[in-house]
């Protein structure tokens, strides 16, 4: 999920007073103008690579700056906000031997 739209979901949710969401999470970022494929920002790999370097020391010149939530994360923030676009993958320990 971008990161940007998440820091405002996870305030709300902290406290109601702020503001809430009024969007879906922007999913199509994600992907290629070009071709329609999917664009997993480097930080992201990097990370699914095991590299432990954090997401805030980035400054956005890498791509669109994203956090990694889990199935079910995603899974009740589309019954909030109905999403007609989703990025999913999964990590496999076995094929990264």
């Amino acid at each position: 999920v971008v990161r940007k739209w998440l820091s405002t979901w996870r305030s709300y949710l902290r406290d109601p007073r702020n503001p809430k969401p009024k969007s879906s999470p922007e999913g199509s970022i994600l992907l290629c103008l070009a071709h329609g494929t999917p664009l997993v920002p480097p930080h992201v790999m990097s990370f699914l690579n095991g590299e432990k370097r954090l997401l805030a020391s980035l400054d956005g010149r890498s791509g669109v700056i994203s956090e990694i939530i889990s199935g079910d994360e995603w899974d009740a923030l589309t019954k909030l906000y109905p999403s007609d676009f989703c990025l999913r993958f999964s990590v496999d320990p076995v094929s990264s031997l």
